[in-house]
C-alpha cells in the first residue's frame, strides 16, 4: 500500500533512503538506518535496536515500534521531503528523534567501517575460539560441584530467575556464581541498570560476583575459565549484552533459557513469519523450558527452522505459580462487588489490534456511574496512555484526560497504572479485558474474564483458540456488561476450561526442581 502526504509517495521515499536517526540536537545514533518494506527496521551490518525494531506508516504519522509492537517514537510527516522529521519518543517525553535522509555515499562509508569492523571482531572471535579449543583439549576439567551461572541485566524480569537460582544455592550438587551486567540500550550502555539489580539481588541476600573495574571482555573470559557447564541468560535478545555474551559467543557451554511469560503461543505475530520462540536464538541453545508441550501447529512451524524440538522441554511455569500464590489487594477499602477493567494499548485496529478503549470508555463510564454498589478499578496497559498521546485510535490525549477526571471523581471507581496487577486480579470478583495476556494468566486465579473482542484483531494462534475457552467472548460491548453483571452473582460456567487450561502450568509445584532435575541428567 501506498500512502500519500501532500502527493508525496512517502512510503517508496522512505523505503528507497537511508537515514541519520539520533536524538535532536545530539550526533546521531547511525547514518546507515533504513525501513524495509517488511516492515523491520534496520540499522546496517550486525545491528539492532529493540526500541526502533518495526515501523508503520499511516496518512497523517511515521511510527516507530519497539520488537513488542508498541509505539516508541511517532513523527508527524513533514510539508517536503527537505524537512527533517522530528519524533516524540514516548518513553521520555523529554526526548525528541530526529529522522533526515543522508546520501548513498555517507550511509554506504559508515556500512562499510562497520563491516569492516564486524569482520575484525568475527575474526577475533575465531581466533580465540581456536585457543579455547586447543587448551580445552589438552586439559579437561572434571568439577566435584555443577557450576552454573546466571547472567542478567534487568531488574524488572529478575523474578523469573530467582526461584531457580534459591534452588541451586540451597543444592549441595552445585556451585552458583551470578554475574551483573549493565543493559545495553540502542547500542549504549546504561549505567544504572547494573545497579538497579545489584541493589535487588542485596535485598534478597542472594550474593553476586564483583566486578567493579573490569569491562565486559574480562568479565567474559573469567566466566569462561570459571567453565560453568549451564549458563541461563536473562533474556534471548543479544542486542541486549555486550558482544562477549552473545549467544555465539556462549558456544563453549550450554545454555538454558527461561521466559518470563507463560506462553509465546497465544497469537500469530504481526510482520514476521513465525512466532518470536521461533527466533535463530534457540537454535544454539540447550533447553527452553516452557510451561506447555508443543502443539502440531508449532511442531509444524520448528520443521521450518533449524530448531530441534529437543529444546523445548515443558515443565509447568514459574509465573504461573508466583500468580496462583500472590497475596489478594483491592486498591482501596471496600465492600462492594468488585470488577477490574484491564484495557489494552493496541488500539485503532493496529498490530495486534486487540485495544478497545476508545471505542467504549465513555460507555463504560456510563456502566459505572449507573452502579455505586460496584468497586470499579481501571488498570489499563502501562503503554495505553502513551498510545493515545501518539494519537493512535478515536481518542486525543485531552479527551482522555478528561476522562480519567472524571472517573475518579466518581465514588466507586479507581485508577491505577504502572503498579503490580495481579495483587488486585485476585481480590476482583470479574475481570472485564480486551486482552493480551490477562486473558490466559487471569484464568490461573479462577476469575471470571470477560473478553470485550475486538473483531479486528490479529488470528489466534490454534492453541490461543483453546486458551480462549476459559474466557466469556463478547464483541458487542453492551452484551460483555450485562454478561459482567450476570458473573458478580452466579458461578462461572467456564471454570473447567479455565482449570483444563492452567493445568500443565501448574502440574509442577517447583518447576525449577524440573529444571535442576534436567541439568544433573544432561551430565549422566
Amino acid at each position: 500500500m501506498r500512502f500519500f502526504n501532500r502527493h508525496v509517495d512517502w512510503f517508496a521515499f522512505l523505503t528507497e533512503h537511508y537515514f541519520a536517526f539520533g536524538q535532536r540536537g545530539h550526533n546521531p545514533y547511525t547514518r546507515s538506518l533504513h525501513l524495509n518494506e517488511d516492515g523491520r527496521i534496520h540499522f546496517g551490518v550486525n545491528e539492532d535496536s529493540r526500541n526502533e525494531y518495526y515501523w508503520r506508516l499511516n496518512d497523517r504519522e511515521l511510527l516507530f515500534l519497539n520488537d513488542e509492537q508498541e509505539v516508541t517514537t511517532s513523527y508527524t510527516l513533514p510539508n517536503s521531503l527537505q524537512e527533517p522529521m522530528i519524533g516524540n519518543f514516548i518513553l521520555d517525553d523529554v526526548i525528541e528523534h530526529e529522522l533526515r535522509p543522508v546520501s548513498l555515499v555517507t550511509a554506504t562509508d559508515e556500512l562499510t567501517a562497520k563491516q569492516t569492523a564486524f569482520v575484525k571482531s568475527r575474526f577475533f572471535e575465531l581466533k580465540q575460539s581456536v585457543t579455547d579449543a586447543s587448551r580445552r583439549s589438552m586439559s579437561v576439567t572434571h568439577h566435584r560441584l555443577i557450576r552454573v551461572g546466571f547472567i542478567l541485566n534487568a531488574v524488572e524480569t529478575l523474578d523469573a530467575s530467582i526461584p531457580l537460582i534459591r534452588a541451586l544455592q540451597n543444592d549441595e550438587r552445585f556451585e552458583v556464581k551470578v554475574v551483573t551486567l549493565n543493559r545495553i540500550f540502542r547500542g549504549q550502555e546504561q549505567a544504572e541498570t547494573r545497579q538497579l539489580l545489584e541493589t535487588k539481588l542485596t535485598h534478597l541476600e542472594i550474593p553476586f560476583v564483583r566486578t567493579e573495574g573490569s569491562n565486559s571482555y574480562d568479565v567474559a573470559a573469567r566466566l569462561k575459565d570459571w567453565a560453568p557447564e549451564f549458563i541461563f541468560r536473562q533474556s534471548e535478545w543479544d542486542q541486549d549484552f555486550p558482544s562477549e555474551f552473545s549467544i555465539r559467543q556462549l558456544y563453549w557451554t550450554r545454555v538454558g533459557h527461561i521466559s518470563y511469560v507463560i506462553t509465546e503461543n497465544l497469537v500469530k505475530t504481526p510482520n514476521i513469519d513465525l512466532p518470536f520462540f521461533m527466533l535463530d536464538y534457540y537454535e544454539k541453545i540447550w533447553r527452553y523450558f516452557v510451561a506447555n508441550e508443543l502443539t502440531n501447529e508449532s511442531k509444524k512451524l520448528l520443521a521450518q527452522t533449524f530448531i530441534s524440538e529437543d529444546v523445548f522441554a515443558p515443565i509447568g511455569s514459574i509465573k504461573a505459580i508466583q500468580i496462583r500464590d500472590i497475596a489478594p489487594h483491592w486498591p482501596v477499602e471496600t465492600q462492594a462487588k468488585k470488577v477490574i477493567w484491564m484495557p489494552h494499548h493496541s488500539i485503532g485496529n493496529e498490530w495486534f489490534a486487540f485495544g478497545t478503549f476508545d471505542m467504549n470508555y465513555e460507555m463504560i463510564y456510563e456502566w459505572a456511574k449507573a452502579h455505586p454498589e460496584i468497586s470499579i478499578v481501571l488498570n489499563p496497559h502501562p503503554s495505553l496512555p502513551a498510545v493515545i498521546e501518539a494519537g493512535t485510535g478515536d481518542i486525543t490525549f485531552e479527551e482522555f484526560e478528561a476522562f480519567l477526571e472524571k472517573w475518579e471523581a466518581l465514588p466507586n471507581t479507581t485508577y491505577f497504572i504502572h503498579q503490580e496487577s495481579y495483587s488486585a486480579v485476585a481480590a476482583g470478583d470479574v475481570i472485564l479485558t480486551d486482552g493480551i495476556s490477562v486473558l490466559y494468566e487471569a484464568q490461573i486465579l479462577r476469575k471470571p474474564i470477560v473478553y470485550l473482542e475486538n473483531q479486528a484483531h490479529v488470528e489466534l494462534t490454534e492453541f490461543g483458540e483453546q486458551l480462549i475457552r476459559g474466557v466469556h467472548r463478547q464483541p458487542i460491548f453492551e452484551e460483555a456488561l450485562k454478561q459482567v453483571m450476570t458473573l458478580l452473582d452466579t458461578p462461572d460456567p467456564l471454570l473447567p476450561y479455565q482449570v483444563e487450561n492452567t493445568a500443565p502450568w501448574l502440574a509442577n509445584e517447583h518447576p525449577e526442581n524440573a529444571i535442576i532435575d534436567a541439568m544433573i541428567d544432561e551430565l549422566r
